[in-house]
């Protein structure tokens, strides 16, 4: 399976390709069996990180995005050490337009199921269905970081897309 997660500025569900790479607006990340990395805007020096056994519809996955500091990081829960990690000054890179700016997400895929922290206090489990987003959860700052912790069980690609503000009716807050 794999997981994109696209961090935008703009609550619009278009491809991760057109906000990343036409629009500039945004970043979006990969994460799969095969290797995991930042996919747009294209970087030719991004090179895949080893994640093998990453997603299975057998057993939740713990993903982690920390930013704060000057530095973002993404990494697996139960492990201190990122998968990847970006400087905000770097050219092309995660933050390299908008440093913490990014202030909600949303979960995207097909057969997948998706738990938060949110989903403790409002749902138990968010299953996703076809390629929109159908709910947008604000992320949460801990101390001078914001944080966004979620698992996701799959036999099928999934994709999480993150929002400066939402959109009137499309896609919902909670």
């Amino acid at each position: 399976g794999q997981v994109s997660i696209l961090l935008s500025l703009l609550p619009i569900p278009a491809p991760a390709e057109t906000i990343a790479e036409k629009w500039t607006a945004g970043v979006e990340l990969s994460f799969a069996n095969s290797g995991s990395r930042q996919t747009f805007p294209a970087n030719e020096e991004e090179n895949f990180e080893n994640t093998p056994e990453i997603l299975v519809g057998t057993k939740w996955t713990g993903i982690w995005i920390t930013w704060g500091g000057g530095f973002i990081s993404v990494g697996i829960e139960g492990s201190l050490k990122p998968i990847l990690i970006q400087e905000y000054k770097k050219k092309r890179g995660i933050t390299s337009l908008y440093p913490d700016t990014f202030l909600y997400y949303g979960l995207r895929g097909t057969n997948v199921l998706c738990s938060t922290t949110f989903c403790h206090d409002h749902c138990e489990t968010y299953t996703t269905f076809g390629i929109d987003f159908s709910q947008v959860w604000a992320m949460q700052k801990s101390n001078d970081t914001i944080d966004v912790r979620f698992f996701v069980r799959a036999g099928q690609n999934i994709q999480i897309r993150f929002y400066q503000t939402p959109s009137m009716e499309y896609p919902s807050v909670m």
